[in-house]
């Protein structure tokens, strides 16, 4: 499956830039070095390297947990050229991510992000969407929750914490990343705008 080549390719690269502050800096996201010396590949590799092992760990279990289920929803739908579109999520996710936070800092020459967490994030969103009245148990939490209202809550918590806390966690770029999950899915697959309306009881 795709998933796990893109968790096999995001270990290796991480792994190399944990004890490779040159290759990291090539790799991760510095919204200055876009805009003037138009290194546009980053607004993806920044998503292949991370801070640490508890960083990488987090994301990649979370898109192990989704990106397999989304994958074989999207061949239900796409057949044969299902990876397009799933790469098209990620990375797209990724981008999307990156490009609030490059609006954002493109003049601070000093900022610098990393990671898949945007990635994560449209993966996450794009199975709510096709899922919502699944039930999932957050990390730490005592009991299930249908997975709309946790999309619900990750979206708020990404809005105000991005505007509110000073944490060094871009939760703007979870915001963006989600957002373009929800839109990706939603274009891919417009009957589930109707579905999801009519559980509402709209």
């Amino acid at each position: 499956m795709i998933t796990y080549g893109i968790i096999a390719l995001t270990c290796l690269i991480s792994y190399l830039g944990f004890d490779n502050q040159s290759l990291r800096n090539k790799l991760l996201f510095i919204p200055y070095r876009v805009k003037h010396n138009r290194e546009f590949h980053r607004f993806v590799s920044s998503g292949l390297v991370h801070a640490d092992m508890l960083h990488l760990g987090f994301n990649l279990f979370v898109l192990f947990q989704f990106g397999p289920i989304l994958e074989r929803y999207y061949a239900s739908i796409l057949g044969a050229g299902y990876g397009i579109a799933y790469l098209l999520l990620y990375f797209g996710g990724m981008a999307a991510a990156d490009y609030a936070t490059y609006l954002k800092f493109k003049d601070n020459s000093s900022y610098r992000s990393l990671g898949a967490s945007g990635a994560v994030s449209a993966v996450l969103l794009s199975f709510i969407v096709i899922d919502p009245w699944s039930k999932l148990q957050p990390i730490f939490f005592p009991m299930e929750i249908y997975s709309f209202y946790i999309g619900i809550a990750y979206l708020l918590y990404s809005y105000f914490a991005g505007r509110k806390l000073k944490d060094n966690i871009n939760h703007d770029a979870h915001l963006f990343g989600a957002i373009w999950g929800i839109l990706f899915t939603f274009a891919m697959e417009p009957r589930l705008i109707r579905r999801l309306g009519d559980s509402l009881g709209f």
